[in-house]
């Protein structure tokens, strides 16, 4: 190391460190530093952010259920729920419980015009503004928007148990006895009945309660989801004693005389029998019931009355009711009027010129209907093919000529020369370009197509006839293009259209004063409800169109409104009424020389005939169809189908050999001789029904039910064999339990097997 010389030491300074003044100078300066230094540091400290923490939440979030537009419904019952992750401090997100999330969906994304499921965003809100949601799930929800819809539904009462012993319930009454019911569409449509189930207590009183009404499906499940209004309806049953009842027939009480040049044909009571109740003496000598005085004076058409009963005194009805007396009516001669004739000389010589004064003459003919009515339709024909046959006629002349005359050929069943005629009035009218009359033409056409069994060539017709009727805004035409068209809708079994269709004629003709479209569109929906298996509301309606059509003469749709009516009655097991229908309805054909509608009426009867006397059915159906292939008249689908389901009865109680021969029997058969065994078969029918004597107080086709049921037979078999809905079986086996007291099947065999009903069988 180097030394500093002698000489210089002098001259450097010498240094010397004070610390105990660099402490203390100034000391009070310099500990206002230091203080000042800290509280900085601590409010650094204080104001630095903590670190920010992520972590599932402890357990699942409900979703809530969302508020849907108005007019639609959520279809899910539950929505579900979903997990979240939570990001914040950890103080934050430590403090967070299940009330402070919030789950909802995103119901303003959802497509409403769709039914089916679709997925949704569910979004999921934190009350504490420090934490957030970072994570979902799941992030979507599946869920169904579907429209609210309602529809009447009627009431039905169940019994959840029996009433006390040695009691029965009387007649249940519904206070309402209708609710509407709504609810998601999808829902609606799997209602099958609406059932108030109540419960009798341990006491024999009358029973009142109002109960919740459940809708339930085909299988007697309840339909959770659906709202009912009224919420509940007032129950009564009546419970009686079994001790003090009796079941005696109703007999009718016929004053007057009806019109001249008619008579009584049959006399039908519904219900046929009642139950009494009272005490004993009173009730010993009760024999039967008289229906209230039924007044007939002057009466010239079937007609029913709905007459009271005249009790014994000291007795009361065991189930209220009132009666309907029906009475046939048939002319026993009948007047056809020809008011302008010709007066002709004959035998006069030749040298003479004679000159009648009056030159016409009025006349009234007397005789049977049939023959009265016979050749109408000829007579028209050949006039008009006459016209047709000269050269004066005009273009337009001729195709009007040519509808007409078309039109009555296919009255006749002659649908080739029908199809002919329409063709060329059809030609002739595209000529002149007259749209009216191309619509005539067509709709021509389409009938034609229809009665020959080709639907799909008659709705493509119908439906074009139908839009020039709507474009030169014919309002007649309109009436009668629409109710054809839902005819061919009916066939085609669209009964949906096909009720819109009627309505919309039904409408038409009131507001037109049209009777005769008013009827035909009454027929069409009673088709329609008959179809639906509802024959009670069918039958007013086919009676209201046969009224119409008997004021208005109308023998061309008198026969088919008698057929529909035949029916009608068979399916309610009203024997003879369904017999005195069917055979006016054959005879009234064969007056209208029509062939298709002859061979219709021929096959009703078989129908009737089919279950008691199957070999007459047959030989009926064979005559039938030699009628039919004479002329190519196809019958429509629906109505073969109806007649195939109703003769099979009769197919599986003859051999194949026996089917054979009868049916080769009845092609055989001239016009004469199948009218003639068809009118006696079925008032051979007529007249055993009419002779049993039961005083059940079942109708016939409950009796018939019960039948069925004893043989063990279930509600589908029992519609199959009886050509009804199974909806319709289970309605009258409802009746039948309220009737005999009964609750199950087994209860109902018993029944039948002490009454006596399957020996009847």
């Amino acid at each position: 190391m180097a030394r500093v010389p002698a000489p210089a030491r002098s001259l450097l300074p010498r240094l010397r460190l004070d610390l105990r003044g660099a402490v203390f100078r100034d000391f009070p300066l310099k500990a206002i530093a230091v203080v000042i230094a800290l509280v900085f540091w601590v409010i650094i400290a204080l104001n630095q952010s903590p670190a920010d923490v992520t972590r599932p939440f402890g357990g699942r979030i409900p979703v809530e259920r969302p508020t849907v537009p108005s007019g639609y419904v959520l279809f899910d019952a539950a929505i579900g729920d979903v997990g979240v992750t939570l990001r914040g401090t950890d103080a934050a997100v430590s403090t967070v419980v299940a009330t402070d999330l919030h789950a909802t969906l995103d119901i303003g994304a959802a497509d409403l015009h769709r039914t089916d499921a679709q997925d949704l965003a569910v979004h999921v809100t934190v009350a504490n503004p420090d934490v957030r949601v970072t994570e979902i799930t799941p992030s979507t929800m599946s869920v169904r928007v579907e429209p609210i819809t309602s529809r009447p539904a009627g009431v039905q009462v169940r019994f959840a148990n029996d009433p006390p012993s040695g009691n029965l319930p009387g007649d249940t009454a519904l206070n309402p006895s209708e609710v509407r019911v709504s609810g998601a569409a999808s829902l609606i449509a799997r209602i099958a009945a609406v059932y108030a189930t109540v419960r009798f207590g341990d006491a024999a009183t009358d029973l009142v309660t109002s109960v919740q009404p459940v809708a339930v499906d085909a299988t007697g499940a309840p339909i959770d989801g659906l709202v009912t209004d009224p919420a509940v309806v007032q129950v009564t049953v009546p419970v009686l004693p079994t001790a003090t009842t009796r079941t005696v027939p109703v007999v009718w009480n016929i004053r007057g005389a009806v019109g001249a040049g008619y008579g009584i044909t049959h006399i039908s009571v519904d219900p046929p029998a009642v139950t009494v109740r009272g005490e004993p003496a009173a009730i010993g000598s009760v024999d039967h019931v008289d229906t209230g005085p039924v007044d007939v004076t002057g009466i010239t058409a079937d007609r029913s009355f709905n007459v009271g009963l005249v009790l014994p005194a000291g007795t009361s009805l065991f189930r209220s009711t009132g009666s309907t007396v029906t009475v046939s009516i048939a002319p026993l001669i009948g007047t056809r009027p020809f008011p302008f004739v010709a007066v002709q000389t004959v035998n006069l010589p030749a040298a003479l010129v004679a000159d009648t004064d009056p030159q016409t003459v009025s006349l009234v003919l007397a005789g049977p209907v049939p023959t009265l009515v016979r050749g109408r339709l000829s007579e028209g024909r050949g006039r008009l093919e006459a016209f047709l046959a000269t050269a004066e006629a005009s273009r337009n002349a001729r195709a009007k000529a040519l509808f007409a005359a078309g039109f009555l050929a296919q009255s006749q069943g002659d649908y080739d020369a029908a199809l002919a005629m329409h063709q060329e009035s059809a030609a002739i009218y595209r000529e002149l370009g007259d749209r009216a009359g191309i619509g005539l033409a067509l709709f021509g056409l389409g009938r034609v197509a229809y009665e020959q069994g080709k639907p799909g060539a008659a709705r493509e017709l119908l439906d074009e006839s139908l839009t020039i009727a709507r474009e030169i805004k014919d309002e007649t035409a309109i009436g009668l293009r629409v109710t054809s068209l839902a005819n061919a809708a009916l066939d085609a079994s669209d009964l949906a259209r096909a009720r819109a269709l009627f309505d919309e004629g039904l409408s038409r003709w009131r507001r037109l004063g049209g009777r005769q479209g008013v009827a035909y569109a009454l027929s069409g929906l009673g088709d329609v409800l008959r179809a639906e298996g509802d024959v009670a509301a069918a039958r007013p309606l086919y009676e209201e169109a046969l009224a119409i059509q008997r004021g208005l003469g109308d023998r061309a749709n008198i026969p088919i409104t008698l057929r529909r009516l035949g029916f009608v009655t068979l399916e309610q097991g009203d024997i003879p009424a369904a017999s005195a229908y069917l055979e006016e309805a054959l005879i009234l054909s064969e007056g209208l020389a029509s062939r298709s509608g002859l061979a219709t009426s021929l096959e009703a009867v078989a129908a009737l005939a089919a279950k008691t006397r199957p070999s007459e059915a047959i030989r009926l159906a064979g005559a039938a169809a030699a009628l039919r292939d004479a002329r190519g008249a196809a019958a429509p689908a629906s109505w073969r189908t109806e007649i195939a389901q109703r003769l099979a009865p009769a197919l599986r109680a003859v051999s194949r050999g026996a089917r054979l021969a009868g049916w080769a029997e009845g092609r055989s058969m001239t016009t004469e001789n199948a009218v003639a065994c068809a009118t006696t078969t079925a008032r051979a029918i007529a007249s055993e029904a009419a002779s049993r004597t039961d005083v059940t107080p079942l109708t016939p086709r409950e009796r018939e039910i019960v039948a069925l049921v004893a043989q063990g037979l279930t509600s589908r078999q029992i519609a199959e064999e009886l050509v009804v809905t199974e909806r319709t079986v289970d309605t009258h086996l409802e009746h039948v339990r309220g009737k005999l007291g009964v609750r199950s099947r087994a209860q109902i065999t018993a029944w039948a097997a002490a009454s006596g009903i399957l020996a009847q069988r």
